[in-house]
């Protein structure tokens, strides 16, 4: 038995490793680079809406960020066959440096290509299965869950897409039973279809994921027992309850690792060197887990975010980017701010509107730009079982100045917009903008910083899909995409002075996590929903349910 414990500490070794590693090291890089990157082709982030854009206007671009995602699938396989290779290892007991070293060298000779889309295959299914069982503090911070869920669920044929592609390389996974993680430890073909180990390995993750969630749920027992607040006792169960996951994730790979192994399992003496080096490991995640439950649960820090109502729509009361939806809005919610869209007219006016195509809202199937803005101010636009015309921004602008409600504009660009849309429309409402303490914000980097340059008085805010980047020093402020944005980022954007907002946020849990991330606004399509969240969660929350809401990986659930 304790020579099994020792094997085991060797493997949380390997395991603590790796989450220094990774956390301090590969996403930092990866960071680093995009805040480079991205801006240089003036996106926040690539996809099939702009990889035309981008390949078209900044090749090299384009081709930097495909050589990007190709090392990083590269590495990842090799940094996971590393692992491999450690439990491999260790399992047969005869684990040293330079056997280690020996080791590696041959499973990097037998890289095939192949294996890339195999491993990534193996990623998608196991990933969302090990961050829901186990909340490690590398798993915690990499949201995936979270993206899934917002992404996967919004609409019905993404869902069904995003179901599909799961299943199929679940399907793949439980098939092959692991072939990469057969082929670093062992050449033995004749296990690679063993379905006996897959079934296993997955037995074991029902088993320690449960356990994980019967500790962390012990844990929320042990705090609310103790008395309504006791901030030092939530600290220590938030840190404990991430370690212990780590250490149970360590046990699966042992397990999945003897299985895997073929029999051939030893219990010679553990290594004294990799026993030591698993303890500093430990101290060191454990430190530096500590620190970042101390900085989530600081009690001063905790405020109400700005409320945002999303393209002036509240609880679907009227056609988003209207004005009879803005004067509803106002009347029975007051946001702090409403958020709209606004388009480039042919005749180089403006015009409130999201789409760049107008077919969704009019079944008009021409771009804002197509047309003049008289013609599109005389179309009449159908959603949530109501109507409205289209309004031009001048309008709309005077509106909410009757109104006293502050906006957040997103100034859209397309390719078909004129060389001088920036310049025009910092003329003709920059002044504005900043007397009404307006905001602007966009997807677009070389606008956001053209129209600062222009107007360095004028607060702009940089729209961000997805949280790939470090906060950029020019930058005056960010509105994220909310399932990928976490702490870390906050906090970075927050010892910058630089506010940090998220969007768009629909349903509690999400919005009760954001809170407590010390977000400093939030975007909704449900404005009524966000206002009872900040109520609550800044009136009756315990530091037991701040420690809850920090662990739910479907909190985003729809």
């Amino acid at each position: 038995m304790a020579k099994r414990f020792w094997k085991w500490w060797q493997i949380c070794g390997t395991a603590l490793t790796a989450d220094v590693f990774i956390q301090n090291g590969c996403l930092p890089l990866l960071r680093l680079i995009n805040t480079w990157l991205l801006p240089q082709a003036e996106v926040p982030f690539v996809s099939i809406t702009n990889v035309g854009r981008i390949l078209t206007h900044h090749p090299w671009i384009f081709v930097a960020v495909i050589s990007e995602l190709i090392v990083i699938c590269v590495l990842s396989l090799i940094l996971f066959m590393t692992i491999m290779v450690a439990i491999g290892e260790i399992n047969r007991g005869v684990l040293s440096w330079h056997r280690f070293i020996l080791r590696e060298m041959q499973v990097i000779k037998k890289f095939k290509w192949w294996m890339v889309p195999l491993f990534l295959v193996e990623f998608v299914a196991l990933a969302p299965l090990l961050s829901i069982a186990f909340r490690t503090p590398l798993l915690s911070n990499l949201r995936i869950p979270e993206v899934i869920l917002d992404y996967g669920t919004r609409t019905s044929l993404l869902l069904g897409l995003t179901g599909l592609i799961y299943l199929i390389c679940f399907g793949i996974t439980f098939h092959d039973g692991g072939t990469l993680t057969k082929a670093a430890i062992t050449s033995d073909a004749h296990l690679i279809h063993d379905h006996q180990i897959t079934l296993r390995f997955f037995r074991g993750l029902i088993i320690t994921g449960i356990l994980s969630w019967l500790i962390n749920g012990g844990l929320l027992v042990i705090q609310k027992v103790s008395g309504r607040n006791n901030r030092e006792l939530s600290i220590v169960c938030l840190t404990l309850a991430q370690i212990v996951a780590l250490f149970l994730c360590s046990w699966l790979l042992m397990c999945w690792g003897e299985l895997t192994a073929g029999g051939r399992i030893t219990t010679s003496r553990p290594n004294r060197w990799w026993s030591g080096w698993s303890f500093i490991m430990l101290v060191l995640v454990v430190c530096e887990t500590g620190l970042s439950s101390n900085s989530y649960f600081q009690p001063s820090r905790l405020t109400a975010p700005v409320t945002i109502s999303h393209r002036g729509v509240a609880n679907h009361n009227g056609v988003q980017n209207s004005i009879a939806a803005l004067k509803r809005t106002n009347k029975d919610y007051h946001p702090d701010y409403v958020e709209m869209d606004v388009h480039e007219t042919k005749d180089h006016q403006f015009v409130v509107m999201h789409d760049e195509n107008l077919r969704k809202l009019t079944t008009v199937n021409r771009r804002p730009n197509q047309l003049i803005l008289e013609q599109l101010t005389h179309l009449t636009m159908h959603e949530n079982g109501q109507t409205a015309k289209i309004a031009s921004l001048d309008n709309y602008l005077r509106v909410a100045n009757q109104l006293h409600q502050k906006l957040i504009i997103e100034l859209k660009t397309t390719q078909n917009d004129s060389p001088d849309v920036v310049v025009r429309f910092n003329r003709q409402y920059g002044q504005l903008i900043v007397h009404r303490h307006y905001l602007v914000h966009s997807l677009d980097y070389g606008l956001v910083s053209r129209l600062q340059r222009l107007n360095p008085r004028m607060k702009i805010l940089y729209l961000q899909a997805y949280n790939l980047t470090n906060p950029q020093s020019q930058i005056k402020g960010f509105n994220n995409e909310y399932s990928s944005l976490n702490e870390r980022f906050i906090n970075a954007a927050h010892r910058q002075g630089k506010p940090v907002y998220a969007w768009t946020v629909n349903n509690s849990g999400a919005m009760n996590q954001l809170i407590n991330q010390h977000v400093d606004g939030i975007v909704t399509d449900d404005v009524p929903i966000l206002q009872r969240t900040i109520r609550r969660t800044l009136g009756s929350q315990t530091d037991a349910e701040r420690y809850w809401s920090y662990l739910n990986p479907i909190a985003n659930l729809p």
